[in-house]
Parts: structure tokens; C-alpha cells; sequence
């Protein structure tokens, strides 16, 4: 609530829903395997929902987006790749830079790799 209010007064746009991290396990799997999954990410609010840039937290994981402009009530597929850089449990994150959003909307994988 409190960030709510603070948003009201700044004038920017707070959807509970955009602030939650999609996330998604990718289990327990050999280093030697790539896994790749995919996020939707839907325009709800917006006539036209323009996609700056994507980025991740590290070099072992890629990510690409559909397309960089999403119409209203149409969705992107944010498709990511991760190749473990070593064994043990991971935690990444991608972010999604939206044109007029202050902070990036992340999207978060974890799991665990093993030698086997």
C-alpha cells in the first residue's frame, strides 16, 4: 500500500502484477546441458508497449524477445537459454527494459547442475 501511495505522488503507473518476477526452476541437470524456456510477457494497459532492450545477469545465460513492440491485449514471448558456466545451485536474472518504466521488469530462472 505504501508503495502505492508514494507511486500516486510521483505520477507513475504501480500494477502489483508488473512488479512480481515471473520465475521458473529449470530442475536439476547436467552441465553439459543447455535449457531454455520461455516467459510471456502480455500488454494489458498500454496502446503500444515498446521494448528498449533486454539484458542478463551473466554471460552463461542469452535471452531474445519475439518482438519489441507489443499492441494492446497481445503478447511477446521472452525466450531464455542457459548454459551452466560451472556446477551447483544458479540464480539468474533477464531484464526487460520497457520504454516509459523506470526499472527494468525481471524475469528470474534458477536450478541446480551437476557433473552427471
Amino acid at each position: 500500500m505504501y508503495i502505492c501511495t508514494i507511486c500516486e505522488r510521483l505520477n507513475i503507473d504501480y500494477s502489483p502484477e508488473k512488479q512480481e518476477n515471473p520465475h521458473k526452476n529449470l530442475g536439476v541437470f547436467s552441465k553439459d546441458e543447455t535449457k531454455t524456456v520461455q516467459f510471456e510477457i502480455k500488454n494489458s494497459d498500454k496502446e503500444v508497449l515498446v521494448i528498449d532492450s533486454v539484458y542478463t545477469s551473466c554471460e552463461c545465460t542469452t535471452a531474445k524477445i519475439s518482438k519489441t513492440e507489443i499492441l494492446k491485449n497481445e503478447s511477446a514471448i521472452l525466450t531464455v537459454t542457459y548454459k551452466p558456466d560451472g556446477i551447483g545451485d544458479f540464480y539468474r536474472e533477464i531484464f526487460v527494459k520497457i520504454h516509459d518504466e523506470i526499472t527494468p521488469r525481471i524475469f528470474e530462472i534458477d536450478g541446480n547442475s551437476t557433473e552427471i
